[in-house]
C-alpha cells in the first residue's frame, strides 16, 4: 500500500518533468485544395485560368505574407497563391477561428500578378489589405489597398502609384477610420534612385496626403526590404535598407500623424530588415538577416545581437512574447536537407538565448508527412499569450523542371501551415 501511494504521488512529478508539449494545434491548406476554390471563383467571376491548367501541380506556390489575430480570438492570413514562373498570381484572404480552422477565404486579382503584401484587422472585424498588382505586357507595377467587411466581402478598394514602379508594404488602420500604407516607388526599379513614401486615406479610401522619403532623408537609394509600425500617437516607424549595393545601410525613421519627420537613425552595418515590431515601454525591435536590435522610441540603441551560427538560414519574424521574452522564426539552418524545419528562437528581454525549438521531424499531417522542408513566415499572439505561426512546407530535395535543377527555394512547390505554441514558450 505505502509502495502504491509513493507511485501515485511520485507520477505527477514526473510528469511535470517531462515538460509541457510545445504545440497546441497544427493546420495544413494544400495549393490543390486553393487552386479548385480559385477556379469556382474564377467561374463565378466570369474569368479563367487557363495558365494554371498548363502548369503541373508542382509548380505552384501557396505563400503566407503575414497573419493577425482577431478580435473574435481568430487569425487572418494575407499571401499569394500561384505559379513560380509568374504566370499568374492572385492574393488571397484567409480568415480562421481560434483553433485555426477555416471560417472564410477570398480571391483578389488584377493583371497577371497580384500579390498581397500585408492584412490588418479593423474594430468592425473587417480587414484592409495592401497588395502589389503588376501586368506582366507592361512591366508596370501599382498599389492595391482593399477594405473587406467580416464576412470577407469587398467594400472598397484604392489604387495608387507614386512612380511607374510601385511595391505595397505594411498597412495600418487609424483612429478616423482610415488607414495608412507604406511603399516603395521607383522611377525604373533596376537604376535610379528609389523611394520610401506614405499615403494616408480616410475611411472611403480617398487618398488624403502621400509623402516621400527619398535623397535627402534616406541616402541615394531606398532599398528593397522594408517594414513599418504605428506608433502610440498615430505616426509611423519604418524601416528599410538605403545605399548602392557596396555602400548599404539602414534607415530608421519616424514620423508624426501627418508624416513630418520626427527623428531619422541610420546604422551603416545593416543591409537587410526582415521584420520591425514594437516592444514593453515604447521599445521597437528591428530583426536583419542575423541579427536583432532594440530601439528606444528615440530611435537609439539599446543593444544588437549577431547570431553567427545561423548561417545561410532565412530568418523571416520577430515578436515580444506577453512575458517580454522575444521571439523570432524562419527555416533552419540545414538549408535544403531532408531534415529542414521551421525552428523559433526565443531570447531574453535583453537578447539573450533561452531557447532552440526546432520543429523537423514532426508530420504536419498525413497528407504533407514527407514534406520535411518548412519555413516560418509570419507570427502573431493569442488572446492566451500563445504565439501562432503561419508558414509554408514544401517536398524536400531538388525542384526539377524540363531536366534544369532549380536550388532556390522560390522555385519550389509549397503548401501553407498555421502552428499554434504554448504560451511562456521560453520556459520548458
Amino acid at each position: 500500500m505505502n509502495r502504491l501511494l509513493f507511485v501515485l504521488l511520485l507520477f505527477p512529478v514526473l510528469a511535470l518533468a517531462k515538460g509541457k508539449p510545445d504545440t497546441l494545434w497544427t493546420r495544413t491548406i494544400s495549393r490543390s485544395e486553393i487552386a479548385k476554390a480559385i477556379q469556382t471563383w474564377e467561374i463565378q467571376q466570369g474569368e479563367g485560368f487557363a495558365r494554371l491548367d498548363s502548369f503541373s501541380e508542382g509548380s505552384i506556390c501557396l505563400d503566407p505574407s503575414a497573419i493577425r489575430t482577431t478580435a473574435d480570438g481568430g487569425f487572418i492570413v494575407a499571401g499569394t497563391f500561384g505559379c513560380v514562373y509568374n504566370v499568374s498570381q492572385t492574393a488571397f484572404v484567409l480568415k480562421t477561428d481560434e483553433t485555426g480552422e477555416s471560417q472564410w477565404r477570398k480571391f483578389f486579382r488584377r493583371g497577371s500578378r497580384s500579390e498581397a503584401e500585408d492584412v490588418w484587422p479593423t474594430k468592425d472585424g473587417g480587414c484592409l489589405v495592401s497588395a502589389t498588382i503588376q501586368s506582366l505586357g507592361e512591366g508596370l507595377s501599382q498599389v492595391w489597398i482593399l477594405r473587406l467587411d467580416a464576412s470577407g466581402d469587398t467594400l472598397w478598394t484604392r489604387m495608387y502609384r507614386v512612380h511607374h514602379y510601385n511595391t505595397a508594404g505594411p498597412i495600418r488602420d487609424t483612429p478616423d477610420g482610415g488607414c495608412l500604407v507604406l511603399l516603395r516607388t521607383a522611377v525604373n526599379p533596376d537604376n535610379g534612385p528609389a523611394y520610401f513614401h506614405i499615403v494616408k486615406l480616410d475611411s472611403a479610401g480617398t487618398p488624403l496626403w502621400g509623402r516621400s522619403y527619398g535623397e535627402t532623408q534616406l541616402g541615394a537609394d531606398a532599398g528593397y526590404t522594408i517594414d513599418a509600425e504605428m506608433t502610440e500617437d498615430f505616426g509611423i516607424i519604418f524601416a528599410g535598407t538605403t545605399g548602392q549595393s557596396n555602400a548599404q545601410g539602414l534607415s530608421v525613421v519616424r514620423t508624426d500623424s501627418l508624416g513630418i519627420i520626427v527623428w531619422n537613425k541610420h546604422f551603416a552595418d545593416w543591409n537587410f530588415v526582415a521584420d520591425l515590431a514594437p516592444a514593453a515601454n515604447g521599445d521597437y525591435m528591428i530583426l536583419g538577416r542575423a541579427s536583432l536590435m532594440r530601439l528606444t522610441a528615440n530611435g537609439d540603441s539599446l543593444w544588437s545581437r549577431s547570431f553567427e551560427n545561423l548561417g545561410d538560414s532565412e530568418i523571416r519574424s520577430c515578436i515580444e512574447l506577453p512575458d517580454k521574452d522575444i521571439a523570432f522564426t524562419g527555416q533552419h539552418p540545414q538549408e535544403y536537407n531532408v531534415d529542414d524545419g521551421y525552428w523559433v528562437e526565443v531570447l531574453s528581454t535583453k537578447g539573450q538565448p533561452r531557447r532552440s525549438i526546432i520543429m523537423a521531424n514532426e508530420p504536419l499531417s498525413s497528407e504533407l508527412e514527407n514534406k520535411q522542408a518548412r519555413e516560418g513566415i509570419a507570427m502573431t499572439l493569442a488572446p492566451d499569450g500563445g504565439l501562432v505561426i503561419a508558414g509554408r512546407t514544401w517536398p524536400d530535395g531538388p525542384m526539377m523542371y524540363d531536366n534544369v535543377e532549380f536550388p532556390i527555394i522560390c522555385h519550389r512547390p509549397t503548401d501553407l501551415f498555421l502552428v499554434k505554441f504554448r504560451p511562456r514558450l521560453g520556459r520548458k
